[in-house]
């Protein structure tokens, strides 16, 4: 049997504290435009003698590097990138990107562990520097154990993939693709084309791993999706493809590998997964994913070593999660810890310009959202349901029961969860009648009240020790779902009654089988706040109106009828058009949250 460590090698580390990166010189190469005409005029040169395009790549006063172009592409006027490897030198490659005065790129020797990065000023002249190579690539991450199930190759065509959206719309996009790739024109394997086998996952673990990866960037804006199409309607610059399969020649022996920040980088250069099975895969997926993001490895300082395989049931997603339960982001919180950066700063910030998704549900008593609950008193976890997308963020609830035991349970992600929920009640005063925290991920509230108005809160919470056997409430971020019983005598009003039902409903009937009323918008009052949506039915625009809002934004969002939110959350100003043309006829619901309170109404989308 294969050593599972077989692939980690624990020297860079060590070989990195001992360099001191932070006292090696800055080298000044001239002008980028200068810089550029040197290398086309040397491949030239080489190209007249009938030799591959060579060029020198100088690091320092004293040491030149001899380089092979393997890439080369002329792209605006003023955009030019060049590809290739170092001459005689096994594992090593070349990247420089010049758009106008702006110079990027890296030069990586890894079988020696080092690395160069090409850099510019705001005048545009350029420098080299030598740098920590794990500042610039994943190195040697950790292969999944073999109870993960390696990939073999591919022994038949690629099949259809399901067409999966985490966030649609969200600001930006990382695709998995599971069906195999050609990708040319990048840094990897020294600017050589490869062509990716497609992955020998069956549909259900394509699955399985998209929620894993989507619940983990849950509390970003970051849409994770199988589907090519959608990727490639984002920017380059906002997108990163993440190619699973077999073919592992951009870093053989290694579980995955991704360029540090590469997110962004406004070109094609994917990253790379090469496990098998859903926790090799899904764990390499994010890890690598997190680098393109810009974060580093979590590993410890004693012992020293460059991944951290976790404690107690806990795993950071930048060491290696293949063997916990829980994998969160982190920020070092854990003893003997390498690597204190925010992972959720770091994500959200304007570097990359996807940010925290909104927040969907107030965090207090006074914008709290009612639960939705049915005549008969169920709660269905369909329409209850919410994103902790924060350390700080607290969703709260609100209900009215005619008196007597209440039921409530307050679940996770079923699978791969990272949110561990603390469920509170509180009465209408704010005064706390019990919590739920139990040692498991999901929570659950079971008492009899009087009757009257109550709060429910949902926050993430930690376990254990961090520094010692298990996590804070960091990153206890994601999903959770609502479901339960609320004794209620009357019809509740936490979706309001509607004047002037817009829709009339046989009963039994399908959504697609709704039929339109004659009305052509829903009016809808509560505590003297009207919401207008309009038409309704609608078919591809519908223009929503909050009477009370004046100027004031809100936002908007639109589930199912399973509770499946199909529409994102959207900051909205009063009398802005919603498009909704790609939804299928039939029932929804339609969400405002104005910041004092949150109001769902029922929508109807015909047929064209």
């Amino acid at each position: 049997m294969k050593t599972i460590y077989a692939s980690l090698i624990c020297l860079t580390s060590v070989l990195v504290s001992q360099r001191g990166y932070s006292q090696e010189k800055v080298y000044p190469l001239g002008s980028s435009a200068d810089l550029l005409q040197q290398f086309e005029q040397q491949s030239r040169v080489h190209r007249r003698q009938a030799v591959a395009g060579e060029i020198q790549l100088r690091v320092s006063a004293t040491a030149t590097l001899a380089a092979r172009i393997n890439f080369e592409q002329a792209g605006a006027p003023d955009e030019h990138r060049l590809a290739g490897v170092i001459e005689k030198i096994p594992g090593s490659s070349f990247y420089l990107n010049i758009t106008g005065s702006r110079l990027t790129g890296n030069i990586v020797l890894r079988n020696s562990n080092q690395a160069y990065e090409y850099f510019s000023d705001e005048r545009g002249n350029a420098f080299i520097r030598e740098t920590d190579i794990n500042k610039v690539l994943c190195i040697n991450l950790l292969e999944a154990p073999a109870s993960a199930v390696p990939q073999a190759p591919a022994a038949s065509p690629a099949r259809a993939v399901p067409l999966l959206e985490s966030f649609p719309g969200g600001a930006g996009c990382v695709l998995l693709d599971f069906d195999g790739q050609y990708v040319s024109g990048t840094p990897w394997n020294g600017g050589n084309p490869i062509n990716a086998a497609p992955s020998t996952l069956t549909n259900a673990q394509i699955q399985e791993i998209w929620e894993m990866v989507s619940e983990d960037y849950r509390p970003f804006k970051v849409n994770i999706t199988t589907n090519e199409a959608v990727f490639n309607s984002y920017a380059k610059t906002k997108r990163m493809r993440c190619i699973i399969t077999p073919t592992n020649t951009a870093a053989p022996g290694a579980g995955g590998v991704a360029y540090i920040g590469s997110f962004n980088w406004n070109d094609e250069t994917p990253c790379w997964v090469f496990n098998g099975g859903v926790k090799g895969a899904g764990e390499a997926a994010s890890h690598e994913v997190g680098h393109t993001f810009g974060l580093r490895h979590d590993g410890r300082t004693t012992p020293s070593e460059g991944y951290f395989a976790g404690h107690g049931n806990w795993a950071p997603i930048m060491g290696v999660g293949y063997y916990k339960p829980v994998v969160q982001w982190s920020k070092g919180e854990y003893a003997a810890s390498n690597n204190t950066e925010d992972d959720l700063a770091k994500i959200s910030s304007t570097t990359y310009g996807v940010g925290y998704r909104d927040d969907d549900h107030g965090n207090t008593n006074a914008t709290a959202t009612p639960l939705v609950i049915t005549a008969s008193g169920t709660v269905t976890a369909g329409v209850n349901n919410g994103v902790i997308e924060r350390t700080t963020d607290v969703d709260v609830f609100s209900f009215r029961t005619s008196g007597g035991n209440i039921t409530l349970n307050f679940n996770t992600a079923a699978r791969h969860a990272n949110l561990d929920i603390i469920a509170r009640l509180y009465d209408n005063g704010g005064a706390l009648i019990t919590a739920s925290n139990p040692a498991t991920l999901s929570a659950a509230i079971n008492t009899n009240v009087a009757a009257g108005t109550y709060y429910v809160s949902v926050d993430g919470t930690g376990a254990g020790n961090p520094a010692t056997d298990g996590y804070s409430d960091y990153a206890s971020l994601g999903s959770y779902f609502i479901d339960g019983t609320i004794p209620y005598a009357n019809k509740p009003d936490t979706i309001a009654p509607e004047k002037d039902t817009a829709a009339a409903v046989t009963p039994g009937a399908t959504p697609g089988s709704i039929k339109p009323g004659v009305k052509e918008q829903i009016d809808s009052e509560v505590n003297g706040v009207a919401v207008l949506a309009m038409p309704n039915p609608f078919t591809e625009q519908l223009t929503i109106r909050h009477t009370k809002a004046g100027n004031e934004q809100f936002f908007v969002s639109v589930f199912d009828v399973a509770g499946n939110m199909v529409v994102p959350v959207q900051r909205f100003r009063n009398g802005q058009q919603l498009n909704v043309s790609k939804l299928q006829p039939g029932l929804y619901l339609l969400r405002i949250n104005n910041g004092k309170e949150v109001i769902t109404r029922k929508l109807i989308k015909a047929a064209r």
